[in-house]
């Protein structure tokens, strides 16, 4: 059904391979030992071979690892604790020109979709300035609103998200990739 062209240890070698072999698709997890990191790859295959099908195996499925991942342009992620058949379906949907997920990552996509479109761009600024360790009367300056309005803003953003308090929005945004702490 498939034919394995290479296998490679790191990276590195990895890209090495793909050049060589010209391959239709890669399989490959997130984390890589050596030099160069799964999503680095990633980036370098696409520059290296566009028309390459990429699809993650990983035993990670931790929001930022599934958003990085599909930022560096893969075609699938799957957990390492799909089932053989499923793995074989996907690679053959992949290589047909589909994307694939696990399920866990598709109640991520969702999720994260969600969060999205239920946030306005002015509460995800001030999303973005509480994981910066700024407090209400700081953002409300940095905006040129008042701390009146920075407090509605949050009230919002915790009824959206479904928060109970600041630090459990900011874990949900941050875990979704919304938020980058301590930039």
């Amino acid at each position: 059904m498939f034919k394995v062209v290479g296998e490679a240890d790191t990276g590195d070698r990895a890209l090495s391979l793909v050049k060589e072999t010209k391959p239709t698709v890669v399989t490959l997890e997130v984390q890589l030992p050596g030099q160069t990191s799964g999503i680095e790859l990633v980036r370098a295959l696409r520059r290296a071979q566009p028309e390459l099908r990429v699809l993650v195996l990983s035993g990670l499925g931790q929001d930022m690892h599934v958003r990085r991942m599909l930022e560096a342009g893969v075609d699938g992620y799957l957990l390492k604790s799909t089932d053989t058949r499923e793995v074989i379906d996907s690679l053959l949907a992949i290589i047909s020109g589909r994307t694939v997920f696990s399920a866990g990552v598709k109640r991520y996509l969702i999720r994260d979709t969600a969060t999205r479109l239920v946030l306005t761009n002015r509460q995800m600024e001030i999303l973005q300035q509480i994981a910066e360790g700024k407090l209400n009367d700081e953002i409300a300056s940095s905006l040129g609103v008042s701390v009146k309005a920075v407090q509605m803003h949050l009230t919002a953003i915790y009824a959206n998200l479904g928060a109970r308090s600041r630090t459990e929005a900011l874990v949900m945004a941050a875990r979704s990739g919304l938020v980058s702490i301590g930039t």
